[in-house]
């Protein structure tokens, strides 16, 4: 379509737009996969250390 576009002198203006869009909505995509993975790492993290704390724990308990 950008090509076609592209091609007419007419619509030059709409198809730097065009292309903008395009950009705009791609890069939205990326960040948004970027904060999934931050948001998955995040809950890892809580998970690990949560289970540390148990093991800690635990290992309190059998001691005494």
């Amino acid at each position: 379509v950008l090509n076609y576009i592209k091609g007419l002198e007419f619509f030059l203006n709409e198809s730097f737009i065009y292309k903008i869009l395009l950009i705009i909505s791609l890069m939205v995509s990326i960040i948004e996969r970027i904060f999934l993975n931050f948001k998955w790492l995040k809950f890892y993290l809580k998970l690990s250390l949560l289970q540390d704390r148990l093991n800690r724990f635990t290992i309190i308990f059998v001691k005494s």
